[in-house]
């Protein structure tokens, strides 16, 4: 069961525990309670928090001394630090294939589902997405979005992550797939400044990095499934808005080289983009 199930398990939520944790050597339970929720005891919200932070990594169950403290895996510096924690957050939750599971492949899946679908107000806030899951895959496993709780605690790390924005349309949230962020952030990390990449190794890339993105082993095993297949010589709607908000913004330059191997972005004037070549100007 993934980190959609618990519905305590917000970003915010699981960082202020963190911060907590951070601040002593090592603590009880109750003591962790007592300074989440002055006055009360551990209870059940408190346990199903304590228990996702505890599957993320961020914070060691001691079980000799019954104590908790901070995970070896993360540093004080990205607890305090909002963009690396949540960084810290999206490498656990989105892994390499041969990363150790920590549950969390139904979220992965639904992320990665998220991100096929045209972008636009169509999933409004509050609702259930296991019908139009259903209707753009095949097969009968709905990532666990048996409800509309579940479907918002996907919105909201989607959101936190930079995978989506919300989005008014006539008075209604929705939640638009847009990875601008999470895409800005990754081209740091794989793209070399001034340098121009190809198209696809630039993916190739991207995707080793965060996998929902297209040619990932998540963003495969999930577009298998899509009952319309993306045409592989085109980039998905959501890929197509973050790399056009990013060249708008100065960050990326998006180039088309003669003869070179190139990929399709979905004009959002319904006119497509031929690209062969991402380079990083600034980070």
């Amino acid at each position: 069961m993934s980190i959609l199930i618990s519905l305590e398990a917000m970003p915010n939520r699981i960082r202020a525990l963190a911060e907590v944790v951070a601040s002593e050597n090592q603590l009880s339970r109750n003591d962790l309670a007592r300074r989440v929720v002055p006055g009360v005891e551990i209870h059940d919200q408190i346990n199903n928090l304590l228990r996702e932070s505890i599957r993320l990594g961020v914070v060691f169950d001691e079980k000799i001394s019954k104590t908790l403290r901070l995970s070896p895996d993360i540093s004080k510096k990205q607890i305090s630090n909002h963009d690396q924690f949540l960084a810290f957050c999206r490498a656990k939750l989105l892994p390499s294939k041969d990363d150790e599971s920590n549950g969390n492949e139904a979220f992965a899946r639904a992320l990665a589902w998220f991100l096929t679908r045209p972008i636009g107000p169509r999933l409004a806030s509050g609702g259930e997405f296991q019908v139009q899951l259903l209707k753009d895959l095949d097969g009968d496993d709905i990532y666990e979005l048996t409800n509309s709780s579940r479907s918002s605690m996907l919105m909201y790390w989607a959101q936190a992550l930079g995978f989506a924005e919300w989005v008014n349309f006539n008075g209604t949230d929705y939640c638009n797939p847009d990875p601008t962020r999470a895409m800005a952030a990754a081209f740091t990390m794989v793209l070399e400044k001034k340098h121009q990449t190809p198209v696809a190794d630039t993916f190739d890339k991207l995707a080793r990095e965060i996998p929902v993105f297209e040619t990932g082993w998540i963003r495969n095993e999930v577009e298998a499934r899509l009952r319309t297949p993306r045409d592989p010589k085109y980039l998905s709607q959501s890929s197509s808005l973050a790399l056009s908000r990013l060249e708008l913004r100065g960050t990326i330059k998006l180039d088309r080289l003669a003869d070179a191997p190139a990929l399709l972005m979905v004009g959002l004037d319904k006119e497509d983009r031929v690209v062969s070549h991402i380079s990083l100007v600034k980070v």
